[in-house]
């Protein structure tokens, strides 16, 4: 299985389900997330979602607009910088 399909199964509109960890976790355990991203499908929901929870995001970004649009294309073989960089600003609000 692709690493990136079991987050894929677990997303929903308002984000990964925490509910869980709230309901489960031990007294004085504290649990923490952390995502590995493109960060092409941040949306600002999601954005919300992983403040509420102190998600620590990682997002793949190859370097500078040049450099980074080189390596990662999106479908159409178009530059993928932009969509990247609205992600992270997402993630800053």
């Amino acid at each position: 299985m692709a690493l990136n399909k079991p987050f894929s199964l677990l997303i929903k509109p308002a984000g990964p389900d925490c509910n869980l960890q709230c309901r489960y976790g031990r007294p004085g355990v504290a649990v923490q997330n952390s995502l590995q991203t493109n960060g092409l499908l941040i949306t600002d929901e999601l954005a919300k979602h992983f403040a509420r929870y102190h998600f620590l995001l990682g997002v793949s970004l190859d370097g500078p607009e040049p450099v980074h649009d080189r390596y990662r294309v999106n479908a159409a073989g178009a530059g993928s910088f932009s969509a990247v960089w609205r992600g992270i600003e997402r993630e800053t609000i």
